[in-house]
């Protein structure tokens, strides 16, 4: 067993809007800061850590700068991880079976990772499924195939940005995780009966 120990200064939150990942993790409860890598959303932890420590052993060029950019990575993806897993424990109260709770998993990292080329493969690799038990859990738990819920999840995301940012709707497209913009209307409007246009025009008012 691998044991990885963070420790960082205060120094490292200078930057502007990092000081809130300080606060949190100030407030973290003893029993929040012991994770396990072997958690689906926190699989890329170990190979973050291991770049790191290969940039300082190697002293690579600008690493002290690269690694503070890397440990904040880091730190935002337990904050995000923490908040979310805490939020959805509080919220769940249904009792899963083991392989139900391992799609659930997949659910919750899906929620976090929506923007992301999620296979089906992979998604059922996650839960240690084959792909014809985890779609078939999937749509117990959901209603739907991975295909309707990862594009139903990048929908609601885009909606949201729609309504409230200023970014333009191409930009918002690619970041949900589409990648055709024409697709991303025609789904929406499948969606909401409406266009991101039409969202925008309204926030405009």
């Amino acid at each position: 067993m691998t044991i990885y120990i963070i420790n960082y200064s205060d120094k490292l939150f200078s930057l502007k809007g990092s000081d809130t990942i300080l606060q949190f993790l100030i407030g973290l409860k003893d029993e929040q800061k012991i994770l396990s890598t072997n958690n689906i959303h926190l699989v890329s932890l170990p190979l973050i850590l291991k770049e790191m420590l290969f940039e300082i052993s190697n002293n690579i060029e600008d690493y002290k700068l690269n690694l503070c950019f890397k440990l904040l990575s880091v730190l935002i993806l337990i904050k995000r991880y923490i908040k979310h897993f805490y939020t959805e424990k509080d919220n769940h109260n249904l009792k899963l079976s083991e392989t139900d709770e391992r799609v659930k998993n997949v659910i919750d990292f899906l929620h976090l990772h929506y923007y992301e080329n999620i296979t089906l493969e992979s998604a059922a690799k996650l839960a240690f499924l084959s792909k014809r038990q985890f779609t078939r859990i999937l749509k117990k738990l959901t209603g739907m195939t991975l295909k309707k819920y990862i594009t139903r999840l990048r929908l609601n995301k885009a909606k949201d940005l729609l309504e409230h940012t200023n970014k333009e709707i191409i930009y918002i497209c690619y970041e949900v995780g589409f990648e055709d913009l024409s697709y991303f209307y025609k789904m929406f409007k499948e969606e909401f009966n409406t266009t991101p246009k039409k969202i925008r025009e309204e926030k405009a008012v």
